[in-house]
């Protein structure tokens, strides 16, 4: 970690994306997270519909196997990123008193950026409009900025060298080295002012 002449905190961190599963994890929570909601909504609209509960039950396996296909593809795309990345996810950080920003490379920007393609094309050529939305968006997403004073949740994770940041409509995963993560998580803690410390 450097302190610049402005007085701007810099530091690279190079994740073993073999050994940290960490946003692994955070995908398949998301897609269990979804995949209960819209198992709820849909129960919800069969009982409304008259539907009784074991009727449901027996239909329930089909709603388990899709489950089962979308886990499978997270491993897949996350095992073919991983690939594409060399096993290593370098990010890049920079933090003043206001906020800490996270980008990534210029290479792996590129990458991520030829992955939304192909996800845009495929969506589109499958006539899948939300596929095609969502990876233009992703092109885009290549570094996300907290600003402290907006952070309402902060999580230290000190055995995976992380802090999570969350704001509105925004989770920031700040990664660092063992030696400077004393510093990082006092530094942030002390400005998250609005924030509650996990």
């Amino acid at each position: 970690m450097i302190q610049d002449e402005k007085g701007i905190y810099h530091w690279i961190y190079e994740m073993d994306m073999k050994q940290d599963r960490s946003i692994l994890r955070l995908i398949l929570k998301i897609v269990l997270w979804c995949m209960i909601g819209i198992l709820a909504l849909i129960l919800i609209l069969c009982l409304h519909d008259g539907m009784s509960l074991s009727a449901f039950m027996e239909n329930a396996w089909i709603i388990l196997l899709c489950l089962a296909v979308i886990i499978a593809i997270c491993f897949f795309a996350y095992w073919l990123v991983s690939k594409m990345y060399g096993g290593r996810y370098v990010m890049l950080y920079d933090m003043d008193e206001e906020g800490i920003a996270f980008s990534q490379t210029y290479d792996e920007a590129e990458k991520t950026r030829l992955l939304a393609a192909f996800s845009s094309l495929a969506g589109a050529a499958a006539g899948n409009h939300g596929l095609a939305a969502s990876g233009m968006t992703a092109a885009g997403n290549t570094s996300a900025y907290s600003r402290f004073a907006k952070v309402r949740r902060v999580t230290v994770k000190k055995d995976e060298n992380r802090i999570d940041l969350y704001s509105p409509f925004l989770l920031n995963m700040v990664y660092i080295d063992p030696k400077d993560f004393d510093f990082v998580e006092e530094f942030i803690c002390k400005r998250c002012t609005k924030a509650r410390i996990v």
